[in-house]
Formats: structure tokens, C-alpha cells, sequence
């Protein structure tokens, strides 16, 4: 069974550590964990090849729903 949002550990205070490894684990298992493992990648420029974009694109993505879960 699929880990959901609402599992994540609430964030008091005190709990830093047990927090952030509850939001890494439900990053990981929803497979968006990919901007906190691999430093960001160039800015594709127009004449990038197509799996450099793709790169990029996955990268900015998982870091847009890796902030907004924190």
C-alpha cells in the first residue's frame, strides 16, 4: 500500500530528525525524491540534446513537489 501525505510526521519543534526521515521516505517511495539525490543539472540551452531536457525538466519537477511537501 502506497504511502499518503497525511502519514507524514507533523513537524513540532523538537523532532527535526524523525520528521525529515518521514518526508524523505514518502519522497522516495512516491518515486519524486529524484532533486534531493542529484545535484541540479545545467539549464538546457536551445541546442541541448533532448534527454539533457528531460533530465532537467524531471530534476525541476521533483523539486517543485519535494518543496511543496515540506
Amino acid at each position: 500500500m502506497p504511502m499518503h501525505l497525511g502519514s507524514l510526521i507533523k513537524l513540532n519543534g523538537t523532532n527535526f530528525e524523525e520528521w525529515m526521515e518521514s518526508v524523505k521516505l514518502f519522497l522516495a517511495i512516491s518515486c519524486v525524491d529524484y532533486a534531493l539525490t542529484e545535484d541540479e543539472p545545467p539549464v538546457p540551452t536551445a541546442t541541448s540534446y533532448a534527454e539533457k531536457k528531460i533530465k532537467y525538466d524531471r530534476w525541476i519537477y521533483s523539486n517543485k513537489i519535494c518543496l511543496m511537501t515540506m
